[in-house]
């Protein structure tokens, strides 16, 4: 699998309307590795127009070692908008997220697995 084959994923995936819901949810996903533990898995909307909106997914996790220069996050990077991000508020402050912009649907466990799986893919798990 390519980071291109990651984005053409979702883009089929996201092919609709934003919808207006947004989810915060701890137990719909368990990943963990030497790299991270994820606790939770979250969206939000941003409105960027005045009837348009756009959705951020969040994969919230405490960090066990850095894994942003890894070369298949930075793949990723190159086609996806991607980051991470300091969590400063809520629940598990002080922890990250990897956040990814620019999407419609709320993210589900496949998705959010596929992405994972393949930042960590081949990286001396």
């Amino acid at each position: 699998m390519t980071a291109n084959d990651i984005k053409n994923k979702i883009e089929e995936y996201n092919n609709c309307q934003t919808q207006r819901k947004w989810k915060m949810n701890e137990n719909e996903i368990f990943y963990e590795n030497q790299y991270i533990r994820v606790y939770r898995l979250d969206s939000s909307n941003k409105w960027t127009g005045p009837d348009t909106m756009e959705k951020m997914w969040s994969i919230i996790f405490k960090p066990k070692k850095s894994f942003i220069s890894l070369c298949t996050y930075q793949e990723l990077k190159k086609v996806l908008k991607i980051r991470v991000t300091k969590v400063e508020k809520g629940k598990f402050i002080g922890n990250y997220g990897i956040r990814i912009y620019g999407m419609k649907r709320e993210p589900n466990c496949e998705i959010v697995k596929m992405i994972l799986n393949f930042i960590f893919a081949n990286n001396n798990l």
